[in-house]
């Protein structure tokens, strides 16, 4: 530009002058991280450029400048922006990674403590049902002895409390030991029929007694699934164990549906449903839906979790169907099996 200063026409300097501004919009976008550098460049490029002016343009500087003046600070204001940005993106980026240095920390301790923990109730898994199997026992024993009508109701309370922390104790054991990784799955073909059976004898008396209903539809008597027993057989007594504790009246079926390849058993019940909000929380370790405190006491947020474990470990499906006020009905979908 300095070399033209005088000599070219008026389109010529015109072109040179828009080319510089293109320039200094072109490069000022890579300069901007670095401030100082851009500030540089500016000054000895464009505002160099600026003085040249009078000679380049003499009929039209007094036009031309205020208009370079105008562009000069539109670049530099967005070079401004620009270098806040890259910096803000910067303190971004070594935040995430202060945090995720955290969130690392924090997941190796907790994964340590629940280590620990569950290598504490594996190892203390005896002692710990025996003072409890113990008092279950003595309660009962002094219940029969008793001839004082004032005991009783006291007598039925401490039962039922005792009832409740054998539960949790139960629960919170196997809980551990799953997520410790002493459980071996050994998958066998299992027969629906037997299975169904044994629940009706479990969870009869209980029903009656809470004065509920309790169904079973029966499989036909050549359905089998893939499972392991025991994971199974828990999975389903925490089902229905769950469902006759929180349906108030009415009753709970049991039922098994085939789907292509897989058996669906399904544990209705006639109780509040579930919120959709509570779907996913109520497989979390000691969870409990809100309403659920109103309806019983005794449980503890774990039943459904042991569920969720035990069918995670079988490779299985488990899921709810559920309206808040209708009912619910969780079901576990197993692979179909042929006859042991």
């Amino acid at each position: 530009m300095a070399l033209a200063a005088g000599n070219a026409n008026y389109e010529l300097a015109l072109l040179m002058v828009a080319q510089s501004g293109g320039i200094i919009a072109a490069n000022a976008a890579m300069q901007t991280p670095m401030l100082s550098v851009f500030h540089r460049f500016f000054a000895s490029g464009w505002c160099t450029s600026l003085l040249l002016h009078p000679w380049l343009l003499p009929k039209h500087w007094t036009y031309s400048i205020p208009i370079a003046l105008i562009y000069t600070v539109i670049i530099y204001r967005q070079a401004r922006i620009a270098h806040h940005f890259f910096v803000h993106q910067v303190w971004l980026e070594e935040q995430g990674q202060h945090l995720s240095a955290q969130y690392r920390e924090a997941r190796d301790a907790a994964e340590v403590a629940l280590a620990e923990k569950n290598r504490f109730l594996s190892t203390a898994a005896h002692d710990l049902r025996q003072p409890v199997h113990a008092m279950g026992l003595l309660t009962e024993a002094i219940a029969v002895r008793n001839q004082d009508a004032a005991l009783v109701a006291p007598l039925s309370d401490l039962r039922l409390s005792l009832q409740s922390v054998q539960l949790m104790f139960n629960s919170l054991l196997d809980l551990s030991k799953i997520e410790s990784g002493q459980v071996a799955v050994r998958p066998e073909p299992l027969m629906l029929r037997p299975l169904f059976n044994e629940l009706e004898i479990q969870f009869l008396a209980e029903a009656r007694s809470r004065g509920l209903r309790l169904r079973l539809h029966m499989p036909p008597p050549s359905a089998a699934v893939l499972a392991d027993a025991a994971l199974l057989r828990q999975s389903l007594s925490n089902l229905v164990h769950n469902a006759l504790r929180y349906t108030p009246k009415g009753g709970v079926l049991i039922g098994a549906r085939r789907r292509q390849g897989h058996w669906r058993i399904e544990v209705w019940d006639t109780g509040l449903g579930v919120a959709l909000e509570d779907r996913t929380r109520i497989y979390q370790p000691f969870y409990r839906p809100q309403h659920a405190w109103h309806i019983n006491r005794e449980g503890h947020g774990l039943g459904l979790a042991v569920v969720a474990r035990c069918v995670d470990l079988m490779g299985a499906q488990h899921g709810l169907q559920s309206r808040l006020g209708a009912g619910s009905c969780f079901w576990l979908q197993l692979s179909a099996a042929a006859p042991a």
